[in-house]
């Protein structure tokens, strides 16, 4: 696996994730993060959960494909194996996980056979499911017979499947068996402890502390993986698109590969921020108190059909002018006023207003306008509606910080409706979206 000893991890702007730089590798994480870097192990742990909640928003399609896979010379090389290889291979196992029902996992596990011979000189080991007739007497029906059987055979594979992927879910993510597996999780780790009892020490695992146990665990477990392989005479589908993830995960092609780029990770870590602002101003506040926000932005567990449209019938009527259709990020009305937030993925902004005359970016001038354009929306909607709280419309930017701070335009003329910069903790506001990753194996 992956030696969390020599992984480097250091603060970032845009590109957030994992990435190769002269044949090392290098975990790229969002601002203000640096308590974790030191702890490498749990800083991929963290951010693989956010990217895992956020790949279920509908906005995840089109931020999260461009980079899962080495790029060369900026071009991705995600989905061709002679190329690049995915985050996927090279540490995760939640999407070869969900490619199968574990009813078809568990078809992969062969049961001693049944025989109607009895040998009833040794009937008491049988009556246990005998049946007792009127008179007493027990029948037994059928009794467990031999079955021939190779030392490796293809149940060893979920064993082994069942075992890794239970320290990736409990070593390293930090999820009850339960949480990742569901009903699965009894078969599951029944299956996993019978393979450590059979192939394993009691403390081999892949996300130790020790790098010389996650090693030999690996290499173990390559060779058991490539016995099976010889050893099993028929292999189903099932079985051989297991094999190949299983392959891939084990040998870490990635790391011999001798070109740098990046590996997994999001080009922009922007649309990831506004999802877990949402997600926070969800949870602090009713459902009822969010007049309208980019719900598109929401991970799907917190997104309901009635939600949805009760948003989206608000943003029409306030914000849909001229044939333009504006998305606040999040309007909230509260205490007879209403208080319209706009989430911004930036280091730092600018004190006051910025000039259009390149001082500042392009980029901000248009944050300023846009909520500028909001507020006087708003204000007009409800003096045309005859509706109380038009005087009462305040503006906020959040913005990743360490700590949660505040700090109002004060400059004249005073900003109206006014203006705030709100730092939002990114540490609690993250952790807090990872709770919602929830692994879902795939059903039939």
């Amino acid at each position: 696996m992956l030696d969390f000893s020599t992984l480097t991890v250091e603060a970032a702007g845009g590109y957030v994730g994992l990435e190769r730089r002269q044949g090392r590798a290098v975990l790229r994480l969002p601002y203000h993060l640096s308590h974790l870097e030191r702890e490498p192990v749990r800083a991929l742990a963290m951010l693989y959960k956010v990217l895992g909640v956020f790949r279920t928003t509908d906005k995840a399609a089109g931020r999260l494909a461009p980079v899962d896979g080495i790029e060369h010379n900026g071009a991705s090389a995600r989905g061709t194996r002679d190329e690049g290889v995915s985050f996927h291979d090279t540490l995760g196992l939640e999407a070869l996980f969900q490619a199968f029902d574990p009813l078809g996992l568990l078809s992969l596990v062969e049961r001693r056979g049944r025989t109607s011979r009895v040998d009833y000189g040794k009937l008491h080991r049988h009556l246990h499911r005998a049946v007792y007739l009127d008179d007493g007497a027990p029948f037994v029906e059928y009794a467990s017979g031999p079955r021939r059987e190779l030392r490796l055979a293809a149940h060893d594979l979920v064993g082994l499947y069942c075992f890794v992927a239970g320290d990736f879910y409990t070593g390293f993510l930090g999820l009850a068996p339960e949480q990742a597996w569901g009903d699965f999780s009894g078969e599951a780790l029944a299956q996993a402890a019978d393979f450590r009892h059979r192939f394993l020490h009691a403390d081999s695992g892949l996300f130790g502390g020790d790098a010389f146990v996650a090693t030999d665990t690996r290499e173990r477990l390559r060779e058991i993986l490539f016995r099976i392989e010889r050893q099993t005479p028929f292999k189903s589908q099932v079985f051989l698109t297991l094999f190949d993830g299983l392959r891939r995960y084990l040998e870490q092609g990635w790391l011999a590969d001798r070109d740098d780029g990046m590996v997994w990770g999001i080009g922009d870590f922007w649309s990831v921020w506004e999802s877990a602002c949402l997600a926070h101003a969800l949870a602090r506040h009713a459902p009822g108190d969010i007049f309208t926000c980019d719900y598109q932005h929401l991970p799907a567990a917190l997104l309901t059909r009635e939600r949805e449209q009760a948003w989206q019938a608000s943003r029409e009527a306030v914000f849909a002018r001229n044939e333009y259709r504006r998305r606040p990020d999040l309007v909230v009305r509260r205490d007879g006023g209403y208080r319209i937030a706009d989430f911004k993925y930036y280091a730092e902004l600018a004190a006051r207003r910025p000039k259009p005359d390149g001082a500042a970016s392009a980029r901000q001038v248009a944050d300023f306008d846009n909520i500028e354009l909001y507020g006087l929306l708003l204000r007009d909607h409800l003096h045309r509606t005859g509706q109380p709280g038009a005087a009462r419309v305040a503006l906020e930017f959040w913005l990743p910080a360490a700590a949660r701070h505040e700090r109002a335009f004060t400059r004249a003329p005073a900003w109206s409706p006014p203006l705030r910069v709100v730092g939002q903790p990114v540490a609690a506001l993250l952790d807090d979206y990872a709770k919602l990753f929830r692994v879902q194996p795939a059903r039939r």
